[in-house]
């Protein structure tokens, strides 16, 4: 556990604070090794992710698509939008 390099943190954001719910998807590169020839190699892979951005700061994450999501996604910015509106 003391030799993961990775990094985990809590934020809370409260709906006055949010200013934008977004997904996205984008075509980045990442390092991939191949067995065969004992190397590292560029790969382009899709990545779809979900942003909730907020003055100075934005948390996104990674995100299967699907119906749900895209329904799921559309309620919170119909909220939003509702609880800025009122």
């Amino acid at each position: 556990m003391n030799d993961d390099d990775k990094k985990e943190s809590t934020v809370e954001y409260f709906y006055k604070d949010v200013t934008k719910f977004a997904s996205s998807t984008e075509t980045i590169e990442v390092s991939v090794y191949n067995n065969n020839k004992d190397t590292y190699e560029t790969a382009r892979i899709k990545a779809n992710r979900f942003s909730i951005i907020v003055p100075g700061d934005e948390f996104y994450c990674s995100l299967d698509k699907s119906e749900y999501t895209e329904r799921a996604i559309q309620g919170m910015k119909n909220l939003l939008r509702d609880k800025k509106n009122s």
